[in-house]
């Protein structure tokens, strides 16, 4: 399954490439982490298919979703995390980082 992310003025979208179901979610890793490199707060939605999750994202913030088979939560979420630098990067950059719980 591949990330994909779109941009608004306020807002980031990231969408699970492919249809999640519980077998598939089950087949998932227990967390998704996405890193933000961006100096501007924004809105982030992570959107799975049958759910949505929303939260507030802002320079080097670590935001973490916890998934299971049947329903997906967000955990304790927001953190410090070292920001990546990289010249020439965009303001916003994601990583998919797959670790189990």
């Amino acid at each position: 399954m591949n990330l994909l992310c779109s941009e608004t003025s306020d807002s980031l979208l990231v969408t699970i490439d492919g249809q999640l179901d519980e077998t598939s979610a089950s087949s998932l890793p227990g967390r998704l982490s996405l890193i933000c490199d961006g100096s501007m707060q924004k809105s982030i939605i992570l959107d799975l298919g049958n759910c949505k999750v929303e939260s507030c994202l802002g320079y080097g913030a670590l935001v973490a979703f916890r998934l299971s088979p049947t329903i997906l939560k967000r955990q304790v979420t927001i953190r410090n995390a070292i920001p990546k630098v990289a010249s020439g990067m965009k303001a916003l950059r994601f990583e998919k980082l797959f670790t189990l719980a």
